[in-house]
């Protein structure tokens, strides 16, 4: 999936949903549901992308 080309407020929308999203599934106890571990996969990919946007802005805190 090509995060790159959407926006950083898209990203950090879809970034905050998605861990809402499996915050509630968590209470509700659905971590069963196939959906969760895409979800979850979805949220790190996500995380990804902020932080090689942030690493390609600021190269003094590459890595960090």
């Amino acid at each position: 999936m090509d995060l790159e080309s959407i926006s950083i407020k898209h990203t950090n929308d879809l970034e905050q949903s998605v861990t809402t999203i499996l915050k509630t599934m968590r209470l509700a106890k659905l971590q069963e549901h196939p959906i969760y571990e895409a979800l979850q996969e979805f949220e790190q990919e996500l995380g990804k992308a902020r932080q090689s946007r942030f690493d390609d802005t600021d190269k003094e805190f590459q890595g960090y």
